[in-house]
């Protein structure tokens, strides 16, 4: 795929928020999310009420972070 295109695709995404979170909470977006998330920590996880705050709004994210975890497999 040409720059141009990818460029124009990321356009389109990010300007219709609808669209975008479809794509956010697809399977292959969240587990690239999770990835990043992970090789960019280096300290100590939020407190446990933090944790099940950032769950209560964002979990299939924590799911497959923690199945990331576990298993090395999303």
């Amino acid at each position: 795929m040409h720059s141009e295109n990818k460029q124009e695709i990321v356009e389109v995404v990010t300007k219709d928020p609808e669209l975008l979170a479809e794509v956010i909470n697809t399977d292959a977006a969240q587990t690239i999310i999770v990835q990043q998330a992970m090789s960019l920590h280096h300290g100590p996880l939020p407190p446990a009420r933090e944790m099940a705050e950032y769950a209560k709004h964002i979990p299939k994210l924590w799911r497959q972070s923690d199945d990331l975890c576990r298993t090395g497999k999303k």
